[in-house]
């Protein structure tokens, strides 16, 4: 009879992580991201609301897209930037249903080619986390500037 498998309760934190990691890249490749990250939001908001006095005060949800306008709307309104500035707009929901549904939604979104040009420079140029560097490393790695790799884009050799 085979060893029984550990129940994840009994892992240690690394060997916990790296199962939930396996777990959450098996999930996106079978193309249940979305909901994967929405459940995790929805129990992220549970413990740590994303709600801010502002949104109360100002009956109105700013969903802060990444690498669009955000930090510049949270400076500009006089907004204190959450730690969890890019929840989702069903982790802002699940967090407090009733002001959710009585307040005025709003995000900023960015030309797609702007975005995937500014993207690839800052991850060709200036990754922060492991995870990016990593990432640049292995699939921009092979590419000096963005013109090479928006020619391979094209011509199929990348992907």
């Amino acid at each position: 009879m085979a060893e029984p498998i550990a129940r994840i309760d009994e892992l240690q934190p690394a060997p916990k992580r790296l199962l939930a990691n396996a777990v959450k890249a098996r999930l996106f490749r079978m193309g249940l991201g979305a909901q994967y990250t929405n459940l995790w939001w929805m129990r992220r908001a549970r413990v740590r609301s994303p709600w801010l006095n502002w949104n109360t005060e100002n009956k109105a949800v700013f969903i802060h897209v990444p690498k669009a306008a955000g930090s510049s709307l949270y400076k500009t309104l006089h907004i204190a930037q959450p730690s969890e500035s890019h929840c989702t707009a069903f982790g802002d929901r699940s967090s407090n249903r009733v002001a959710w549904d009585h307040a005025f939604t709003f995000a900023f979104a960015r030309n797609p080619w702007d975005r995937f040009v500014s993207a690839f420079h800052y991850l060709k140029h200036q990754p922060i986390s492991a995870d990016d560097k990593a990432w640049s490393a292995q699939m921009l790695g092979p590419f000096n500037t963005f013109e090479q790799f928006a020619s391979a884009m094209e011509d199929g050799s990348f992907r």
